[in-house]
């Protein structure tokens, strides 16, 4: 479904872009692959940080995009975060920039977050709705747009942002086949919740655009084309279930029509075709089972906690 008000404002400002924020491609038979520029002073990225590595290990142990990103901003060998990082993010959803200074040129922008992992049950044991992904998810998207708007605040700040699928890839756990739109959708509900003073820079005409970064070359057309449904250029498919669900209806209708149908053929074949001594019906056969499509679902209450900038 498309999305209207402050949401669909803030998704035509995302363009989908095919590299990471680093500015490179993973293409199948290929490997990485450079599509863009790194960033430099002028662009602030995401970093989908893991909470321990912030809070206990330092970034010596991480892997994967966030690995990347430490060794691309010097940072691997640190045996902690910045100090501003670590008192920041303390929690799933909350976000932090620092600006990293760099031998040459001016300083390298990173906005750290943790994003929710769906691969873990919730506290209470059940697994998260789509709902609760899509509150937690925008709960940190909101968190680093304040940030952003923070940095770009500053004399001297970065203009544009780069930002990445939140609890994309591995992290995605049973909502891997529908990160997309999820990521759409969580977007647009953060726009929401922006205070006054960030959605007036995100959404001013001489604002950059929001660069939503693709690094997987099989993932880029789902985002692309979960991007044009949620800005109305593109009709979504079908619902599926309503293809499964008629079949079903069909055949649930047959027996009763033929039913009807019966009592005018009945009484001239009855009494020629059966016997006089047989077997009435057999009124005590059991009727099918029928399935239990009970949802048990639970629900809670998302964090909503906010960012905190310096």
């Amino acid at each position: 479904m498309a999305a209207s008000g402050p949401a669909l404002d803030l998704l035509q400002r995302v363009q989908v872009v095919p590299y990471s924020v680093l500015g490179q491609q993973l293409v199948r038979g290929e490997g990485v692959v450079d599509r863009a520029g790194p960033p430099d002073a002028g662009i602030v990225f995401c970093d989908p940080a893991g909470l321990p590595f912030i809070q206990r290990t330092g970034p010596g142990g991480a892997g994967g995009a966030s690995g990347a990103i430490y060794d691309f901003l010097g940072i691997r060998d640190d045996d902690a975060f910045p100090e501003p990082v670590r008192e920041a993010v303390t929690a799933v959803g909350l976000a932090k920039h620092h600006a990293y200074p760099q031998e040459e040129g001016g300083p390298l922008h990173c906005i750290h977050t943790v994003g929710p992992n769906f691969n873990r049950r919730r506290d209470d044991g059940g697994q998260h709705s789509r709902e609760e992904a899509q509150e937690e998810l925008a709960a940190a998207y909101k968190n680093v747009l304040c940030e952003f708007h923070a940095a770009a605040s500053g004399e001297g700040g970065p203009t544009q942002l780069r930002l990445l699928p939140i609890s994309g890839g591995i992290f995605a756990g049973p909502f891997a086949d529908e990160i997309a739109p999820l990521t759409m959708d969580a977007l647009g509900a953060a726009a929401a919740e922006l205070p006054p003073e960030v959605s007036a820079h995100i959404l001013a005409p001489a604002s950059p655009p929001l660069l939503l970064c693709v690094f997987l070359r099989d993932e880029l057309d789902a985002f692309e084309r979960a991007h044009r449904i949620a800005t109305g250029e593109e009709a979504p498919l079908p619902d599926a279930s309503a293809s499964t669900e008629a079949p079903a209806e069909a055949a649930a209708e047959a027996p009763a029509e033929a039913a009807a149908e019966a009592p005018a053929e009945a009484p001239a074949e009855a009494p020629a075709e059966a016997p006089a001594d047989a077997a009435p019906p057999d009124a005590d056969a059991a009727p099918p089972d029928a399935a239990d499509d009970d949802d048990a679902s639970l629900k809670r209450k998302p964090d909503g906690s906010p960012a905190r900038s310096e």
